[in-house]
């Protein structure tokens, strides 16, 4: 059974306007112990827990200006290694460490 493109739509409508994603930043945080990175754990939602380690000194977040707020706030120490990440296109992987080197 085929359903008519315009049902289709249809329902589509009825499901409302879709929320825009919040604009994140990647952001580079020190960290110096467990303690630090369960903090800020705490104050961002989007913690890359992938390359955060006490033992490489820093962490990696993905940070709404609400959330750099809030950290600023919290007198933690950040820097913006890349603005707005919906718009940032990448070359390469390379292009990631290029951003990171300059921190």
């Amino acid at each position: 059974m085929e359903i008519p493109t315009t049902l289709l739509l249809t329902l589509g409508l009825l499901q409302g306007p879709v929320e825009p994603q919040p604009v994140k930043d990647l952001v580079h945080v020190p960290v110096a112990d467990a303690e630090e990175f369960q903090r800020l754990q705490r104050l961002c939602t989007d913690v890359d827990d992938h390359h955060a380690t006490a033992m490489a000194g820093f962490a990696i977040v993905y940070a709404t200006d609400a959330e750099q707020d809030l950290l600023a706030d919290a007198g933690v120490p950040f820097t913006v290694a890349q603005e707005d990440l919906r718009t940032f296109q990448p070359g390469s992987r390379r292009s990631y460490h290029d951003t990171m080197a300059r921190l």
